[in-house]
């Protein structure tokens, strides 16, 4: 079992995680790079401490920290985009103790990797804006039988995610094309994926 401390500074992570996120939407500040700089640091520095954490008591799970702790834990390594391995690392606990987690954290962290890979994702979590500057749901593995996963973790028919998305205003196509090669570049960068990944990706969707 985690102990409650740590339980509490895991749930004060999360916590300044999404007042930064919100602060920094609110004055039109992720608007302005793919990455923000204070989120990179912020999603670093948890990221560091989760694994010390990690290390000492083992996954943060329901189990092992309550719901919230196990949760909070989730979504600081959902956020920890900066470390490819340590994210696949953290879906490979996820599986191997997946009775004692909700199962939508294998289904969004599983996605999240297929996307950063760029490869099909299974429950269609994921949206982006494609190359038309329109927010879409990512490539899908089977669209059949995205719904009867979806309900199998837990989440809502992909329609509602899609209204949802479909909210988001779009863009010109000539931002949709910076912010694309912004993307792609970051994620060679960081160690996600190559260029021939990248060329996969193109030649089995076309320029979408």
């Amino acid at each position: 079992m985690l102990p409650e401390q740590v339980c509490k500074e895991i749930l004060a992570m999360e916590k300044r995680d999404l007042e930064e996120t919100e602060r920094l939407a609110k004055e039109g500040e992720l608007e302005k790079c793919g990455y923000h700089p204070l989120l990179r640091k912020l999603h670093g520095e948890n990221r560091e401490r989760l694994c010390e954490i990690m290390e000492s008591y083992g996954l943060p799970t329901t189990e092992n920290a309550g719901e919230a702790a196990a949760r909070a834990a989730w979504r600081i390594v959902q956020h920890s985009i900066g470390a490819p391995d340590f994210m696949r690392r953290c879906l490979r606990l996820y599986v191997e103790r997946k009775e004692e987690v909700p199962p939508a954290f294998c289904a969004y962290l599983g996605d999240r990797i297929a996307f950063y890979e760029r490869r099909p994702q299974v429950y269609g979590t994921q949206f982006d804006y494609d190359l038309n500057g329109k927010m879409s749901v990512w490539w899908l593995k089977d669209e059949g039988a995205v719904d009867a996963l979806r309900a199998a973790a837990g989440l809502n028919p992909l329609r509602e995610a899609r209204e949802r998305f479909g909210k988001y205003p779009e863009i010109s196509k000539e931002e949709a094309l910076a912010k694309r090669g912004e993307q792609e570049a970051w994620l060679m960068e960081t160690g996600w994926c190559t260029a021939e990944d990248i060329g996969k990706y193109y030649a089995a969707r076309g320029r979408i």
